[in-house]
């Protein structure tokens, strides 16, 4: 905050970006122990449509969130293990090259463990046969409305 200097007793808020936390925190616990937090800030999706990645992406960058982007399961493994301790959640889709759906899922499912939520994203008439089919308690449908995949972001880091 900020007050006017000529004494007009105006008062301007400046807001600025949050920009991404590194991985590690510091943290002094009294004179000599120190811990490592790591803090759950970015969101993987693994779907084959570039232009679905993008805009899942601008939506999860306007939550404040880092996007870490794969074109198919095998990528998405490979960006799960580099990065998981980052990841705070995997928007999974249900069609892509390389792996049939349940093969994936379930790969994915077991990289991530307990502390990453996955969500399916798919175009199918019933959604939630297709995440009951591949063991997911969670779905986006296509087309999606923005405002619910931010609030599904912007959930606290838990396995839904």
């Amino acid at each position: 905050m900020f007050s006017c200097c000529w004494g007009c007793r105006t008062t301007i808020a400046v807001l600025l970006a949050m920009t991404a936390l590194p991985s590690t925190d510091r943290i002094l616990r009294g004179t000599t122990d120190m811990s490592t937090k790591t803090y759950r800030d970015s969101v993987l999706v693994i779907d084959d449509d570039e232009d679905c990645r993008t805009l899942i992406g601008s939506i999860a960058q306007s939550s404040g969130l880092r996007v870490l982007e794969a074109s198919d399961c095998r990528r998405g493994l490979s960006v799960l293990e580099r990065e998981h301790d980052r990841i705070k959640m995997v928007i999974l889709d249900y069609f892509m090259p390389g792996l049939e759906p349940k093969k994936c899922a379930a790969a994915i499912i077991a990289k991530a463990g307990p502390l990453i939520p996955v969500v399916l994203l798919t175009a199918a008439v019933d959604a939630r046969a297709r995440a009951a089919e591949l063991k997911i308690s969670r779905w986006i449908s296509k087309p999606f409305e923005p405002s619910a995949l931010t609030s599904l972001l912007t959930q606290p880091n838990y396995k839904l």
